[in-house]
């Protein structure tokens, strides 16, 4: 989970803060937060994020965490917090990655090239059945993108293809290795 508070600018220092939120039975939550600030000015809170991180043996096993115990107020407030954000996770059907392409003033386009901007992309992954995931690609751009698509969309959808094709292979290859990881360590 990542909660954008603010942007950064270019010139910013950054101070990124990271914390044990709290640890389950395999896997522990750790809350990054980043501040910017530029010369004497103070630190501007701009993202938090909280990542989960499985951790495993020498034989690729998950490992049994020792328990923490949470330091009073903030501490036990970011514990249960991440409580509540593992439940979430894991109550989630679909999965959505999403970015976007940002222009910048100090960075015109120039004549030598053509400069379109992705608006939103992203994708959505879907658990079809136990041995099924449907992956599907979403794309909304400038109009000055246009052209590259349009003139070579089997080029694109190819590119596309040979991607996903690549790890179809590879999944299928290393099924039984990755059969024996348990479904959090993929």
């Amino acid at each position: 989970m990542f909660h954008f508070r603010g942007p950064s600018h270019i010139g910013d220092r950054l101070v990124l803060k990271a914390i044990v939120n709290n640890a389950f039975k395999h896997s522990m939550e750790v809350g990054v937060c980043a501040e910017a600030y530029q010369g004497g000015e103070p630190l501007r809170h701009i993202n938090s994020a909280f990542m989960t991180f499985e951790v495993l043996d020498s034989d690729r096993k998950p490992s049994t965490l020792p328990r923490i115990r949470p330091e009073p107020v903030d501490g036990k407030r970011r514990y249960q917090e991440a409580v509540a954000r593992k439940k979430i996770r894991l109550d989630r059907d679909p999965y959505l990655i999403a970015l976007r392409s940002v222009t910048l003033p100090t960075h015109p386009p120039t004549e030598d090239y053509t400069r379109g901007e992705v608006l939103c992309a992203g994708f959505t992954i879907w658990e079809e059945s136990s041995t099924v995931t449907k992956i599907t690609y979403y794309n909304q751009a400038t109009p000055g993108v246009l052209p590259y698509i349009s003139t070579d969309i089997a080029g694109l959808s190819s590119s596309f293809y040979s991607a996903f094709s690549a790890c179809s292979h590879f999944l299928e290859v290393n099924k039984d290795t990755l059969a024996a990881l348990p479904p959090s360590a993929l």
